[in-house]
């Protein structure tokens, strides 16, 4: 039996003890070549001008940025609560030491990306496009990832616990010694060959072995 390696865990955000609060709003006004530094944002971003913003030290809370176009947004020591980023364009997106919880995000953009120490934490995923991104220390957990794109992705880390994996695309991503034990996997996409020292229960060999055209009798 293949040692399963014990993946790090993401570190975290780290936030100034005394942030601005402002709405989100406040944004369009700064110098785009500059980085957001320190500020507590709320509010709908509707509207706004936001690609390739960079934001540094920045909590956000309750912000609606559906369907907006962040593409290459840089995110450094940021913490997002309660957000809704459904079908936000986060395609090239920079993220180090951030943290998403309970945030929306069905069907966001997120290919090509580069995650480093970043936590989804409680988010909706159905459908999140990740193909081709970067992952290094990155942790899924109790996220619905139902119909999701995650191809050819290239990491160093990443951890997947509680997550709904159904009909997920995971071609052409090396699941070695990736811990699947608490996920759902029905009718996902994957070769043969990337499931090599993925860690499974027997119910979920079972299941995969449809993928190899075996019958497995009870």
């Amino acid at each position: 039996m293949q040692k399963q390696e014990k993946v790090a865990m993401p570190h975290q955000p780290q936030l100034g003890k005394r942030l601005e609060r402002a709405d989100l709003s406040v944004l369009g006004g700064l110098d785009p070549e500059e980085p957001a530094r320190g500020l507590q944002l709320t509010g709908d971003g509707t509207g706004l001008d936001l690609w390739g913003r960079e934001l540094e030290g920045c909590l956000l809370e309750g912000v609606r940025l559906a369907g907006a176009d962040l593409g290459r947004w840089g995110l450094t020591d940021v913490a997002l609560c309660r957000c809704d980023l459904s079908g936000a364009d986060l395609t090239e997106a920079r993220m180090v030491r951030v943290r998403l919880e309970d945030c929306r995000l069905e069907g966001v953009q997120l290919g090509e990306a580069f995650l480093l120490d970043t936590t989804f934490q409680g988010c909706r995923m159905d459908y999140a496009q990740l193909s081709r991104g970067r992952m290094k220390r990155v942790l899924f957990s109790r996220c619905n990832l139902a119909g999701a794109a995650l191809q050819q992705m290239r990491h160093t880390g990443w951890r997947l616990e509680e997550c709904d994996l159904r009909r997920a695309e995971l071609f052409g991503t090396p699941l070695e010694g990736l811990d699947l034990t608490t996920d759902q996997l029905e009718g996902i996409v994957v070769r043969i060959q990337d499931l090599a020292g993925a860690r499974v229960t027997a119910l979920q060999a079972a299941g995969l072995a449809k993928l190899m055209g075996l019958v497995v009798e009870s």
